[in-house]
């Protein structure tokens, strides 16, 4: 008796340490749950990430509407042999020299069948379904969060009516013992009662176990480190308004098809395969292209001559006088010497420049053209049937957590009324015990039952605040638990 008793101590000395810290220490409530679980999921960070590349292709498609540029430049030795002068495009011969180039263009694909412009539509609608999966993965962990911290609400609310038996159970064996130690009770009936008490105290272990399950399940959802003294809010629950219940599945669904962001993305993905049908169309189209560029080099042979002055040279022409005399034809010639010209002349002398335009159009592409239209038009019918599946996921969804709300509500309503029989019947029996009218085996079955049926309204309750509580989020209504 006295290691019954200590037993006894312990677990209720675990319950009042328990309840202790969940009052002084960190308290989680369900939205620092969800926020904490939201900054450390792999797969919403891996999500954004995805709609981070989109943005960037997004950003690409609009750059693409701009002209390219690109300049460039070169340098080459050339000797021995017979070469090409750059600076006059003759021929030398065993001459070595050193030659540049340089060039700055641009070109601006000024239409290609509406290509760029589609493909910039289509790059925000890829971005806007990528975000749409965030917020999808969002919900997802919200509901699993929210299904936790409701189960952890639960968990705790079983370890006290485990505590409440046990200590009713406990009150009665010492009341018993007292009636075996007057000779006013069988000692058979204070045996079935410490068997129940040895019951209860298992139920109490069970339950506390159920509990730190529950605290292991959130934690891990919350991607966090495991703590055995994490401990959440435990806010005033009661049974919510089952007024979700009144609506019809279909209306839940219509109301839900318009709101969640899974079936948002998938219509968005059909948006972005008809744009990709027009980027393939417009490979059928003509392309026209411009192209600028400006032009200059250098050249290590060119040369120039300088002049230093003037002389009188004889010219092999000349002329007859009156006399029918010769008389000889001077020139004026210039004086001076030959000399390279610098590169910066040169770079500045030679400047050139173009402008062209090219236009394309495609005859016979080896049916490319008509196969890419093909594959684009199977993948936008792929996004359709994607869609479709989608919504009948939600739909189905829908409705069985509508059917699961009605059965939860019926079971919670019916083991309300249980319970309460069950107490009554309890009562009359712990009386009729006490005055030797039963045996202690008929109390400890009546006990038992009770202690079963609360242990199920329990359940129940939860179960239906969990059932409503999904059907307010088909409803656009959120997951708080307030």
């Amino acid at each position: 008796m006295k290691k019954r008793l200590a037993t006894l101590g312990l677990l209720l000395a675990f319950g009042f340490t328990h309840k202790t810290m969940a009052q002084t220490g960190k308290q989680w409530s369900l939205k620092e749950c969800v926020d904490y679980a939201f900054q450390h999921n792999v797969s919403i960070k891996t999500q954004q990430n995805a709609v981070q590349t989109n943005k960037n292709n997004q950003f690409q498609s609009k750059m693409n509407l701009l002209p390219g540029a690109s300049a460039s430049a070169s340098q080459s030795y050339s000797g021995g042999g017979r070469s090409v002068d750059p600076f006059t495009n003759t021929i030398v011969v065993d001459q070595t020299f050193r030659s540049n180039n340089f060039s700055v263009g641009a070109n601006w694909a000024l239409f290609r069948g509406f290509q760029n412009i589609n493909a910039l539509s289509q790059s925000a609608l890829t971005t806007k379904a990528s975000e749409f999966d965030v917020e999808t993965q969002k919900n997802t962990i919200s509901l699993n969060v929210v299904s936790a911290y409701v189960n952890m609400l639960a968990g705790y609310e079983q370890v006290t009516v485990a505590e409440e038996q046990l200590k009713l159970t406990q009150a009665q064996v010492e009341r018993t013992q007292k009636l075996v130690n007057a000779g006013a009770s069988a000692e058979v009936n204070l045996l079935n009662l410490k068997a129940q008490l040895a019951t209860d105290e298992l139920n109490l272990i069970t339950a506390q176990t159920s509990l730190d399950l529950a605290r292991l399940q959130i934690q891990q959802l919350m991607q966090k480190p495991v703590e055995q003294n994490f401990e959440i809010d435990r806010p005033q629950l009661n049974v919510p308004n089952s007024a979700s219940l009144a609506e019809n599945p279909q209306q839940i669904y219509q109301t839900a098809e318009k709101a969640l962001p899974q079936v948002k993305a998938a219509e968005t993905r059909i948006q972005s395969a008809n744009q990709n049908i027009r980027i393939t169309k417009g490979g059928f189209s003509p392309t026209l292209d411009m192209q600028f560029g400006y032009f200059t080099n250098y050249s290590g042979l060119a040369t120039k001559f300088a002049i230093s002055g003037a002389e009188e040279r004889l010219s092999q022409y000349y002329y007859r006088d009156a006399n029918n005399g010769v008389v000889p034809v001077y020139q004026v010639a210039p004086i001076g010497r030959s000399e390279k010209i610098g590169f910066n002349s040169q770079f500045r002398d030679n400047l050139r420049q173009s402008l062209s335009f090219s236009l394309n159009v495609p005859i016979f592409s080896n049916w490319q053209n008509h196969t890419n239209l093909s594959n684009a038009k199977i993948q936008r019918y792929n996004a359709e049937l994607n869609a479709q599946t989608t919504k009948n996921t939600l739909r189905q969804e829908v409705e069985q957590a509508w059917l699961d709300a009605r059965t939860a509500s019926k079971r919670y309503e019916s083991t309300q009324k249980q319970v309460q029989s069950l107490k009554e019947a309890l009562r009359a029996n712990e009386q009729r015990l006490n005055v030797g009218a039963i045996n202690s085996v008929d109390y400890t079955q009546s006990k038992t039952n009770l202690a079963r049926a609360e242990s199920d309204l329990v359940r129940a309750k939860y179960d239906l605040v969990l059932r409503i509580k999904l059907l307010d989020f088909y409803l656009g209504k959120g997951l708080d638990l307030n």
